[in-house]
């Protein structure tokens, strides 16, 4: 919810441990975790599933499927792209460079009668000389 609250549109959700012994890449413990985070991330979070939602099994201990793709000797259910690859494929979202500035202000200080505040530029841009009002 708080992601969905900062403005993530897109989530890639990791399964790990499918290597463990009791689970062996089983495709019916994927599905039976994917079918309970789904239903919370959609009705709750108001993700679409089927369009920003990415699901992927991984070992993160053995490093399997993060960077090379998962051999179908291990795992021959599973077709998707690794870890990396999903990551270097998410689009990069547009940003409005003449939009008005826009930042969250997460800490302030005073320091001998100036006012610092710290935040993320979230819309827009900041240049040198700039002056912003609150």
């Amino acid at each position: 919810m708080l992601a969905r609250s900062l403005g993530v549109t897109e989530l890639i959700i990791l399964v790990n441990k499918m290597d463990e012994g009791s689970v062996n890449w089983s495709k019916a413990r994927f599905d039976e975790i994917k079918g309970k985070l789904g239903p919370f991330l959609q009705k709750a979070c108001g993700y679409d599933i089927e369009k920003n939602v990415k699901w992927i099994p991984i070992s993160g201990l053995l490093g399997i499927n993060v960077k090379d793709k998962l051999d179908p000797k291990v795992c021959d259910w599973y077709k998707g792209d690794p870890l990396l690859t999903v990551f270097d494929n998410l689009p990069v979202p547009a940003r409005d460079r003449n939009a008005a500035i826009r930042i969250p202000v997460l800490d302030k200080l005073k320091d001998q009668g100036a006012i610092y505040v710290l935040g993320k530029v979230e819309n827009g841009t900041v240049h040198p000389g700039k002056t912003i009002y609150d």
